[in-house]
């Protein structure tokens, strides 16, 4: 048999043994290799990552002042309105404005849609205004009983009333008072008042610039004095 070498049993030679004869050489001492397990066995190596960023923490909920809700606003009350159509157009109309009321009824101009307008306030004072308009039942049926009967007087012509006219006009409706207003150019505002009065058994002046009229006011309070200059004449 050969001889058996005296061999770690990891492979590292060992020392070996001096032959007779020959001198020993001290070697350094074999260092005890270190055991591992067997590669099967080793695991593969985890790569070390960072964990991801954990989500921010919530805030806490501030106290938030509710939304001011702004309070509903109401429609202001519409003043009535009362219409009566004929023919595709409003014959009269009503409504009331703070203490006044007032009302309109359709009269006769020749042509374009003309309006009387009657204003009554709360203690039973009534004016009437005709407008543009010629002789006509429905002029003399708003003016009925009415304090003051503003009227125009522009001439004979359709659509308008002559002096004469406006005076017999405002008999029909008994008005009080007759004002009138709006004389043609033909006519001076003295002749025009005569002319009225002849058919009219009430008093009757002319709307020269400045008066003031106050309707339901006695005989001799209803016509007031010309407003100062610099002055309007409702002041």
């Amino acid at each position: 048999m050969g001889r058996r070498r005296n061999r770690h049993p990891r492979g590292t030679p060992a020392v070996r043994r001096a032959r007779p004869g020959r001198r020993r050489l001290a070697l350094p001492p074999a260092r005890r290799p270190q055991r591992r397990p067997p590669h099967h066995l080793l695991r593969p190596a985890v790569r070390r990552t960072r964990p991801p960023p954990a989500p921010p923490a919530p805030r806490p909920a501030r106290h938030r002042r509710p939304p001011r809700r702004i309070p509903h606003r109401r429609a202001r009350p519409q003043p009535r309105r009362e219409g009566l159509r004929r023919g595709g157009t409003v014959r009269r109309h009503a409504t009331r404005i703070g203490g006044l009321t007032l009302r309109s009824r359709a009269v006769e101009h020749g042509g374009p849609s003309a309006f009387a307008l009657r204003v009554e306030d709360g203690r039973g004072r009534s004016l009437v205004y005709s407008g543009d308009c010629e002789p006509c039942p429905s002029l003399v049926e708003l003016a009925r009983d009415c304090d003051l009967l503003i009227c125009e007087a522009d001439g004979d012509g359709p659509g308008h009333h002559s002096a004469a006219q406006a005076g017999r006009s405002a008999a029909e409706a008994r008005a009080r008072r007759l004002v009138l207003t709006h004389v043609g150019p033909g006519t001076e505002p003295g002749e025009a008042v005569a002319l009225a009065a002849a058919g009219y058994p009430g008093k009757v002046a002319h709307a020269d610039p400045g008066l003031r009229f106050v309707p339901g006011a006695g005989r001799e309070e209803w016509i007031g004095a010309p407003a100062r200059p610099g002055r309007s004449p409702g002041a």
